[in-house]
């Protein structure tokens, strides 16, 4: 009988082959069972059907303050490890040093890992590109999908798939974060209804929050507040923050 391809980062264990790792760092040994790809088909299946489910938690876009971009890239890494498609979302940068796209997506045009991965001939490394788009797609609400569906192209993979997921938070939180603080400095006290204080600083601490976590809070925040607190009809209030 005789053995199959061997799988390009992985291996071949009891005449199975199986993938997973980083390319110079050889495992041993599959980090779990659903890193084998077996020739049996029904075993085949389980393991397909396995790697492309998405995750639990589903990627919401750059609006999910409940679940960032960073915390979905772990999950995602984590469940490529799992399956074994971690392989190919490891690259060369331009220094020529490996590093893993999606941890380091900075470091990588959407040219680069088109490039890189349009050169993976490897079968295993051909099935987990496909395999991991299709898991990180079952991975996002359809709102984001839809998104995304404009960048389609018959080229698309998993390591691209992620870049342009990067790509498209980054700029609508980007966009997002500018309109945030165009709202908050046009605020004033004056356009809510009976001047209500307490209905103008909930709103204030809810978009200085949302800034915050961004890392984008301006470093004149102060007179800003001040600023909306002091447009109103109440003189003495007014005089106020003004002196403030």
């Amino acid at each position: 009988m005789s053995q199959p391809t061997p799988p390009r980062i992985g291996g071949i264990l009891a005449g199975t082959p199986w993938t997973g790792g980083k390319p110079g760092i050889t495992l041993t040994t599959p980090r779990t069972p659903m890193c084998f790809r077996p020739d049996d088909y029904d075993k085949l299946m389980k393991v397909y059907k396995c790697a492309v489910d998405g995750l639990e938690t589903k990627y919401k876009g750059f609006r999910d303050t409940e679940y960032p971009l960073k915390s979905f890239g772990l999950d995602v890494l984590k469940h490529l490890e799992e399956c074994g498609m971690d392989g190919v979302f490891n690259l060369v940068d331009t220094r020529q040093d490996m590093f893993n796209v999606i941890t380091h997506h900075a470091l990588f045009s959407l040219d680069d890992i088109k490039t890189q991965t349009i050169a993976m001939t490897n079968p295993y490394d051909i099935h987990n590109l496909d395999w991991s788009e299709h898991f990180l797609m079952n991975s996002m609400e359809p709102k984001f999908q839809h998104q995304l569906a404009k960048y389609t192209t018959s080229m698309m993979n998993g390591p691209t798939l992620w870049k342009l997921t990067v790509l498209e938070s980054q700029s609508n939180s980007i966009c997002a974060l500018i309109t945030l603080v165009q709202e908050l400095q046009s605020m004033t006290l004056k356009s809510y209804s009976g001047e209500n204080v307490k209905q103008c600083t909930t709103d204030i601490f809810e978009k200085c929050s949302r800034l915050d976590m961004a890392g984008g809070l301006p470093s004149n925040i102060g007179t800003t507040i001040c600023e909306t607190l002091s447009a109103c009809s109440v003189k003495d209030f007014c005089i106020l923050f003004m002196m403030k």
